[in-house]
């Protein structure tokens, strides 16, 4: 419900700074610079708000579907291969490949041993510090929580959205991963099911460097060990 809520209240706080700057009384004539004023502040809300209708509809059937599970020791979901081999989940509203809010929204159900290095490696690559060393990403993570006083407010639920300008705030490229990854950091028994995401670079370029043994290619597409992860396509912007 509070997730919901932050919708419902966009229109009713935008309505509100509006009104505040533009309403009945606040104004002694209504004149033509006021009215393009309002005209052009309360088009620039519409059409962002239409835009975000998409967004909106996902938010609330992803929504609805957890609640329909939530609780549920455990729940699967089937797969298909597409012609190139690839497996894609057949559940459209809420899957692990999905958006942001999906992904934060599914843990594993059976618990692990949590290595909280990876957990804090991966709360970094969620916020999108994600083109350094890993030692350097956990760094990081530890000290974007300690700096925001993230142990304060993480310990009571009902605080958390008070403190969505920092987590969600638009330097974070994936907020709800990021927050899933803060608490796991905070709650070990959060961390022991969290997903730890981990992508390749270049699936493609990977795959011929492993069949021609192409040490170099090889390096350039993070299959070999390296302090920092390789850019191949800043590599060839440069070279172009």
């Amino acid at each position: 419900a509070g997730l919901r809520g932050l919708l419902d209240k966009e229109e009713e706080i935008v309505r509100g700074h509006l009104g505040e700057r533009y309403g009945k009384g606040k104004v002694r004539r209504t004149t033509d610079e006021i009215m393009e004023a309002w005209k052009k502040e309360a088009g620039q809300w519409y059409d962002r708000r239409i835009a975000n209708l998409a967004a909106r509809e996902g938010f609330n059937q992803a929504m609805v579907v957890a609640d329909m599970f939530e609780g549920r020791k455990a729940f699967y979901f089937p797969h298909h291969n597409d012609f190139r081999g690839r497996v894609y989940p057949i559940p459209h509203h809420l899957n692990s490949h999905g958006p942001d809010l999906y992904r934060a929204l599914l843990t594993f159900s059976r618990s692990v041993e949590p290595d909280m290095h990876w957990v804090q490696v991966h709360t970094a690559n969620c916020a999108g510090f994600d083109k350094t060393g890993f030692d350097e990403r956990a760094a990081w993570a530890r000290d974007w929580a300690a700096d925001h006083s993230v142990s304060r407010w993480i310990a009571k639920t009902s605080t958390i959205l008070d403190h969505m300008d920092e987590w969600g705030g638009d330097d974070i490229d994936s907020p709800w991963q990021f927050l899933a990854g803060l608490i796991a950091m905070h709650k070990p028994e959060w961390a022991a099911r969290l997903p730890v995401q981990f992508d390749g670079a270049a699936n493609g370029l990977q795959h011929y460097a492993m069949l021609t043994r192409d040490e170099n290619l090889a390096e350039i597409v993070n299959l070999t060990p390296a302090d920092k992860p390789a850019g191949i396509y800043n590599l060839i912007a440069t070279k172009v």
